[in-house]
Order: C-alpha cells, then sequence, then structure tokens
C-alpha cells in the first residue's frame, strides 16, 4: 500500500474451516489516511476443483480492547472466475461503517461455483493451518533432502502434512484433490514415502559419485606422471647428440660454403634454361626462383611467365569451342526428340552460342503447344479440375482464359445438379457444402437457405425458456429472462434457433448466426462466423456446422466440450451440459467433454440419422426408426430400447422424447407425479409432469428442456407440459410456428 493507508491489524495466515473450499490466505485492516475510513482487504484462495463465480464473507469488528462492535458486516464478490490454486480479494476493499474498529474476523459463509452448485460453511471455526516444516530439518540431511528433491522432482521445499481435510504438497501449497494444484505431485505418492528406501538410494548416489571422483583423480596422476618421465628422456637424448655434431659441423663448413655458392647455382641454371627452352614453363619458372637472382635468372622468370600465359590463353578457347559445340549437338538431339526442358536447360548453359536463344523460345513454344493440347484432352475426358490446373500453368497462352470458365461453368453445371439430387434425397448437410461451392450460380443461394432451413430447429427448449421460430423468420420466447435469454423481438431472417442454459442462438439466412443472454463463459462471441448451415447450445457453449462439413465452437471449454477444430464430414451437431456430439455423413458419431456418465461413448454407433444431447447423456436415431442411448439411466432417461417408427429425437435433464411417424409423442424418464426424487448440484429434483406427452397428436417438431418439453403441431401451434413456474410453459397464444418439411 501507498503512504495513504496504515495498517492497523493482520489476521493470521491461511485461516480454514473444515469442509470449506477456500482459505483466507491474508486479511488486513486499514486506515484511509485522506478519508479517516477504515476498510478491511482479504485474500482468499479457492482449493475447489470447481471455478468459483462468486462468494460471500462475514467480518467481525472489534475495538482496541478486542470487544465487538456492531452488528457483523456481510459482503459479496461477484462476477468472479477463479480456478482451484488462484486467489481473489486481494484488490477489493471492504468499507467498515465504524471507523473506530481496531481489529476483526473474517469468515467465508458462502461460494458460489460455475456449475451453480454452491458451498454453505458450517459451525467449524476458522483456525490457522499448520505451520511447514522445513524439509531440511525434517530429514536432518542436506544429502537425503537432495536425493528427496531427485525422487519426486520439481520444487520441495517442505516436510507433506496432512490437517483435517486438507493435505499441504512438498511445495508448500495446501490441497483437497489427489494432485497438487500447484506441482500436480501425487498426493498417495507422497506420503507413501519410505524412508530406508530414499536412505538407501542417497547411499548408493554418494557412492556412485565417490568412485567417479576417485577414478578421475588416479587418471589425472598417472597422466602428470607419464608427461614427467616423457619430458626428462627427451632432455637427456638431446644433449648427447649435441656433444657428437659440433666438432664435425665446424670441419664440413668450409666445403659446403663452396659446393653452394659455386658449384650447384651453375649446375641448376643450366637445367633451368634447358626446360625454358623446351617449353616446360611451369617447371622452369620455379628452377630460375630457386636460383635467387643467380645470373639474369629474374629475366627469364618474367620470359617465362609470358610464354605460359599465352599457351595457356590458346588452350582455353581450343576447349571452350568444343565444348560448347558439343553441347550445342547434345542440345539440338533432345529438342529433336521432344525433350524441351532439358533442351532449354541445355541451351541455356551455352549463353547464347550460336542461336542458343532462340532455340530455347522455339522449346518453350513447343511446350506450351503440347500442354495446351493436355489441357484440352483433360476437358474433353471430363477431368474439369485437372483441367482447370493445367490451362491456368499456361499463362493465358492462346485462349486458355476462355478454356478455365468453360471448365468452371461444367463443374458448377455437375456439382449444382449433384446438390439438387441430394436435396431431394433429403441430405440436407450434404447438398448444402455443394450449394456452398456454387454459390452465386443459378439458385444455389435460394438452395442454400433451404438447406440451413432444412437442418434447423423451429422450437427449442432448455434451461427455463422456450423459443420458437415463425414463418416469417422472426422469433418469440417465453420464460426466464434473467440475462436477456429471451430478448429476440427485433431478430429477422432467422431461418433455424437453438437454446442453451441461458443464452439463445439463431442462424441467419445467409449463414451468419446471433446470439443473446449470458456470456460469461464467451458463449455468445460468435459476431465472426460464417457459412454456418445448423447450430447448437450447450449450458455455456455454443456449436456452429460450417458448410464444408467442420465445426466451430466457443464459450466454456474445462471438459473439452469445444474441442471440435479438427472434426470433418460432419452433417449434424447437438450439445448437452458439457458434451457436444457430432453425426458424420457415414452415419457414425463422434464426440467431445465430460464423460463422467459415460455420455460420449458412442464410437461404436452406425447408421444414425439424427441425435439428441441431454445433461449427462445422449440420444442416436438409427435409420430404422429405432433409437440408442448413452450416458447416466437414472429414472429410465436411457430407456428407448424398445421404441420404433421414431423420426426425431429430444432429449432433456432427466429425460428423453421421441416423436413417431403417426405424428404421436413418446418420453421416458422422470415420470409425473409431483414428487421430490432426488437432491442434485443445483437442488432438489422434482417431477413436473415433463414425460406427459401421451396424448400428444398432429406433432411434427418436439423440444425439451430439464423440467419442461415442447411440441410443434402440424398447425404452427405449440403445445408444452412441465414446470412453468417462470412461464415457459406459456406457448399456447404462438402461432405461426414455422413447420419443418420431412
Amino acid at each position: 500500500m501507498s503512504e495513504r493507508y496504515t495498517k492497523l491489524f493482520s489476521l493470521p495466515p491461511d485461516l480454514y474451516a473444515e469442509s470449506s473450499p477456500l482459505v483466507i490466505s491474508a486479511g488486513n485492516l486499514l486506515k484511509d489516511n485522506v478519508t479517516g475510513r477504515v476498510l478491511v482487504q482479504l485474500k482468499i484462495k479457492n482449493l475447489s476443483s470447481k471455478g468459483v463465480k462468486a462468494a460471500k464473507v462475514t467480518i467481525r469488528t472489534q475495538d482496541t480492547a478486542g470487544r465487538p462492535l456492531e452488528d457483523p458486516v456481510v459482503f459479496e464478490y461477484l462476477d468472479l472466475s477463479v480456478r482451484r490454486g488462484e486467489e481473489f480479494g486481494q484488490k477489493v476493499p471492504i468499507p467498515l461503517p465504524n471507523p473506530s474498529a481496531r481489529g476483526f474476523t473474517a469468515e467465508v459463509r458462502e461460494a458460489v461455483f460455475s456449475d451453480n452448485s454452491t458451498y454453505e460453511s458450517t459451525d467449524a471455526p476458522w483456525e490457522p493451518l499448520p505451520a511447514a516444516t522445513d524439509l531440511n530439518s525434517a530429514l536432518g540431511d542436506p544429502e537425503l533432502v537432495k536425493q528427496y528433491q531427485l525422487t519426486y522432482g520439481g520444487p520441495c521445499r517442505v516436510a507433506p502434512q496432512e490437517h483435517k481435510d486438507l493435505w499441504q504438497c512438498a511445495c508448500g501449497a495446501w490441497n483437497r484433490e489427489g494432485a497438487c494444484c500447484g506441482c500436480r505431485k501425487s498426493r498417495n505418492r507422497l506420503f507413501a514415502l519410505d524412508l530406508k528406501a530414499l536412505t538407501a538410494a542417497k547411499d548408493a548416489r554418494l557412492a556412485r559419485e565417490k568412485a567417479d571422483r576417485e577414478a578421475k583423480e588416479a587418471a589425472e596422476k598417472a597422466a602428470a606422471e607419464q608427461a614427467a618421465a616423457e619430458a626428462a628422456a627427451r632432455a637427456k637424448k638431446t644433449k648427447k647428440i649435441l656433444a657428437i655434431l659440433i666438432p664435425a659441423a665446424a670441419v664440413c663448413l668450409a666445403a659446403v660454403l663452396l659446393l653452394f655458392k659455386v658449384v650447384i647455382p651453375n649446375s641448376h641454371y643450366s637445367k633451368a634454361m634447358a626446360l625454358l627452352d623446351a617449353g616446360q614453363y611451369e617447371e622452369a619458372i620455379p628452377a630460375f626462383e630457386a636460383l635467387d637472382g643467380y645470373k639474369d635468372s629474374a629475366a627469364q622468370i618474367e620470359a617465362a611467365k609470358a610464354a605460359k600465359a599465352e599457351k595457356e590463353r590458346l588452350a582455353e578457347e581450343a576447349r571452350i569451342e568444343a565444348e560448347n559445340a558439343a553441347a550445342y549437338e547434345k542440345a539440338s538431339a533432345l529438342q529433336a526428340v521432344g525433350q524441351y526442358e532439358e533442351a532449354i536447360e541445355a541451351y541455356t548453359v551455352l549463353n547464347g552460342y550460336r542461336d542458343s536463344a532462340a532455340q530455347i523460345e522455339a522449346c518453350r513454344t513447343a511446350i506450351l503447344d503440347r500442354e495446351y493440347a493436355a489441357a484440352v484432352a483433360l476437358f474433353n475426358a471430363g477431368q474439369y479440375e485437372e483441367a482447370i490446373e493445367a490451362f491456368s500453368a499456361l499463362n493465358g497462352y492462346k485462349d486458355s482464359a476462355a478454356q478455365i470458365e468453360a471448365c468452371r461453368t461444367v463443374i458448377l453445371d455437375r456439382e449444382y445438379a449433384a446438390a439438387v439430387k441430394l436435396f431431394a434425397e433429403e441430405k440436407y448437410a450434404l447438398a448444402a457444402r455443394l450449394f456452398y461451392k456454387t454459390t452465386g450460380f443459378k439458385d444455389s443461394d435460394s438452395y442454400l437457405t433451404k438447406c440451413r432451413m432444412k437442418l434447423g430447429s423451429t422450437i427449442a427448449a432448455r434451461g427455463w425458456h422456450t423459443v420458437g421460430l415463425k414463418s416469417n423468420g422472426t422469433v418469440v420466447a417465453v420464460g426466464d429472462n434473467e440475462v436477456g435469454q429471451c430478448n429476440v423481438s427485433g431478430w429477422k431472417d432467422i431461418v433455424a434457433i437453438t437454446a442453451g442454459w441461458k443464452h439463445t442462438v439463431g442462424l441467419k439466412a445467409n449463414g451468419t448466426v446471433v446470439v443473446v443472454g449470458d456470456n460469461r463463459s464467451g458463449q455468445c462471441d460468435v459476431s465472426g462466423w460464417k457459412d454456418i448451415v445448423a447450430i447448437a447450445a450447450g449450458e455455456q457453449h455454443s456449436i456452429g456446422l460450417k458448410a464444408d462439413g467442420t465445426v466451430v465452437a466457443v464459450g466454456y471449454n474445462e471438459y473439452g466440450q469445444c474441442d471440435v477444430s479438427d472434426w470433418k464430414d460432419i452433417v449434424a451437431v447437438t450439445a448437452g451440459y458439457y458434451h457436444t456430439v457430432g453425426l458424420k455423413a457415414d452415419g457414425t458419431v463422434v464426440a467431445v467433454g465430460g464423460n463422467w456418465g459415460g455420455q460420449c461413448d458412442v464410437s461404436d454407433w452406425k447408421d444414425i440419422v439424427a441425435i439428441a444431447a441431454g445433461e449427462q447423456h445422449s440420444i442416436g436415431l438409427k435409420a430404422d426408426g429405432t433409437v440408442v442411448a448413452v450416458g447416466y439411466n437414472e429414472y429410465g432417461r436411457c430407456d428407448v430400447s424398445d421404441w420404433k417408427d421414431i423420426v426425431a429425437v429430444t432429449a432433456g435433464g432427466y429425460h428423453t422424447v421421441g416423436l413417431k411417424a403417426d405424428g404421436t409423442v413418446v418420453a421416458v424418464g422422470l415420470k409425473a407425479d409431483g414428487t421430490v426424487v432426488a437432491t442434485d448440484y443445483v437442488g432438489k429434483l422434482y417431477n413436473f409432469g415433463q414425460c406427459n406427452v401421451s396424448g400428444w397428436k398432429g406433432i411434427v417438431a418436439i423440444a425439451a428442456s430439464r423440467y419442461h418439453t415442447v411440441g410443434l403441431k402440424a398447425d404452427g401451434t405449440v403445445v408444452a407440459v412441465g414446470d412453468n413456474e417462470d412461464g415457459q410453459c406459456n406457448v399456447s397464444g404462438w402461432k405461426d410456428i414455422r413447420v419443418p418439411e420431412r
């Protein structure tokens, strides 16, 4: 803090109450020297594997004598996003009403997690966590500490300890889970320490290190002794040789001087002249240079060099002419047999010799003619993509540009016809891919919009709200609107809708996407999406199927539910609570995300034509009208093995709904007895009659949320059953909801 604040009091570090997911790491009482106000600042650490999005603390103030003051101060931290091991609050001042406060206590009363589950404190006291024991003090041997660090890796500073329902890692971090939030060490491995085995490993390591040192020292000593012995021997030998040579050298000196000054130079001069006369200039030059100016050897050297240079010049000219002539003949032969690329390379090396430049141009023209003919042959054989590539390589030669346009027109006609056929076969996702490739050709754009309408839903339900798409492309919504998830009245040109837990997604006719509602995890960040043909929404994530069969995703990704970037050949997508499912063109299915209930175990599914995802289960509709399901099966939500003649499926939180070919509806899961059946992670689990659909008739589309079910009738009206606490079933006045064509 700056000098503006004075610290009046500090809490003991690391306050903890048993079963709490949070620790109060530090707390200070500060006085603002400008305003005179007194405030508290806390630093709170998250030990839970779940992210914290809100927390409530209670501050009890005391006077100078430690006596309690007025009623406790309750303060809420909101709009948080704190993961395990992270801290918050250290930059948030908590103002106190009484400036005479000189002490305080603090406790966390409540925490709200990212999955909307909550923690409420018990009567357990908030007490400091036990002090850490230094690892050196605990083991009492620096080498044993070193062995401990080598064995367990990473930072090891303190002795691990357990306290109530927490444990402290060797790195110093306190944890609730089985792996440390700081260094990822395993709790079980740390507390399974075998001190005898660790000591034995230390002793073995020290023995190895000692042996290595002794071996190195012995080798260095032996090398030094050998070097000294060799130096002494050399000195003794040199002394003997000098005693013999010095007297003999004096006798020979006179004779050597006569020989080298007169006799030898004259003989060498004669030999050098003989070499020069014979035209052996390379040998004559060093012979004269060795005479060191004897007689006229310097002038003879210059004469030899000049003669040598002229000889070399003439030889080089003859060699170049012979090589060029041979290379020209080789290039001509290559050209004659149609090997134009090799001929061009051979003529280029000649660097303008004879008419090689003109022959290069002739070869290039011949290559263009040959490649043009090959491109025309590809066109005539119906290989239009290859023909385009071949004509493009010609860079405008002859009428290649016109031929490219002709190929493209034929391709567009072919792909357009294939797309229309797929559309007629109700393979809308595959048709959309081809219509996307033929954008702007004939009425492809209109067909692409129709594909989006065919692939999309016209009613949607998730959380506590319901959404409907009208025939004119506008959208209506009822139910919970806490974060604006029902603010869709201004939407236009919508062809499909879907709903997340607290957000709503709409697909526009031009392939872009709009979203309203909760965006805490970025699930509404879709403004850059283009070429989308289908959409889906989970609890806090949004999915888009692109026209090319790939998939995009935004939002909460803690469990990998948005890891779809490598998906290909997808024709439909759906999203559950924390998982995402994709249907491939071959009828198989892929899934990513949370799999604690087995809701992603779809790798063996085959012949699937439609998919749906609930909170913790996944549904697949097979081509023969039967249904398969995986995931949690409490309340029988996956008991669909006897269903037949099904044409559409949807999944709620704890129930599954199927639309039959005759317009009736079946459902399994929570039954409508109005009782509380369990308590889950967000509170009590009720039966609201969301499966009471046996009397429905004339239904053409269905949607399901956690506690309610919606059906679209053939006349564009809508029916709904289940929980209506937020008005999510108030759809009786809806009319002209777009009826999907099947």
